[in-house]
C-alpha cells in the first residue's frame, strides 16, 4: 500500500511548481512573455520537477519519482498542445 501512496503523493507534488508558474504568469501577470516564448515558465517548472525527481530516486523513493515523471510528461504535452 505504501508504493501506491508514494505514487499519488508524487503526482500531487509534481503539480505544485507548474501551478505556481501558471498562477504567476497567466493569472497575475498576463502581459509577461519571456523572449516572446509563452511556454518558457512551464518548461522551467518541469526542469525543477526533474531535479526533485532525481533527488527522490537517489533517496529510494522511486514511486514518488514516477508520479512526478508522469505529471511532468502530462504538463509538457499539454503546454506543447496549447502554447505552440
Amino acid at each position: 500500500m505504501g508504493a501506491k501512496v508514494q505514487f499519488i503523493a508524487g503526482l500531487l507534488s509534481g503539480l505544485i511548481i507548474p501551478a505556481i508558474a501558471w498562477l504567476i504568469f497567466d493569472v497575475l501577470n498576463k502581459n509577461w512573455v519571456l523572449f516572446n516564448k509563452p511556454a518558457i515558465p512551464y518548461l522551467v517548472s518541469v526542469c525543477v520537477n526533474l531535479f526533485i525527481m532525481r533527488y527522490l530516486v537517489r533517496n529510494g523513493k522511486e514511486n514518488a519519482a514516477y508520479g512526478i515523471m508522469v505529471t511532468s510528461f502530462v504538463i509538457i504535452w499539454t503546454v506543447f498542445k496549447l502554447k505552440m
